[in-house]
């Protein structure tokens, strides 16, 4: 599915973004950007976003604007008696128990695939203009493969350490 759902359309009106599953994050970041809006996100930038949203979409930023999953307001989905539906966030009195349970089903923890195949989710969007004080800082930190083996062989002494009882200060 990695080439199959590439669509991206936001509406900055109603500030609605629908887009297909197929977008990896790093690619759909650079979207986002380019319309000045935000959604919490891992930084895999390879992983796609089905998958992503289905396991809920941790990131860094988890703890002051929630995961992906939290920003789904609908998703579009192939149930696998292979009819095809539009599932909303539920709210009580509008939205059908069914709805409701496909919902959770897909977004409510664990592997949502299980459940039939989403092909188009829509969030609401964080928007730039509202976090004016906002920043994110990124930083590259290159390893030797000699510095990698030598922060592992000093993870398994500190391993050993710590069985041990001895761990020091």
């Amino acid at each position: 599915l990695s080439q199959t759902f590439t669509d991206y359309k936001y509406d900055s009106t109603t500030n609605v973004l629908r887009c297909g599953v197929s977008y990896a994050l790093g690619d759909w970041a650079v979207c986002n950007q380019t319309n000045n809006i935000y959604l919490p996100m891992g930084m895999c930038a390879h992983v796609h976003l089905g998958g992503h949203v289905h396991t809920g979409g941790w990131g860094i930023v988890a703890r002051s604007h929630g995961i992906l999953a939290d920003h789904v307001l609908a998703f579009d989905i192939i149930l696998a008696s292979g009819q095809k539906e539009r599932i909303e966030r539920p709210v009580k009195g509008q939205t059908s128990q069914h709805n409701d349970d496909v919902y959770y089903a897909v977004l409510g923890g664990g592997k949502g695939g299980d459940f039939g195949i989403v092909t188009h989710w829509e969030f609401r969007p964080l928007r730039d203009a509202d976090y004016l004080d906002s920043a994110c800082y990124t930083f590259l930190w290159l390893w030797s493969k000699e510095k990698m083996q030598r922060v592992v062989r000093r993870m398994e002494e500190l391993t050993k350490l710590c069985a041990d009882k001895k761990v020091p200060s």
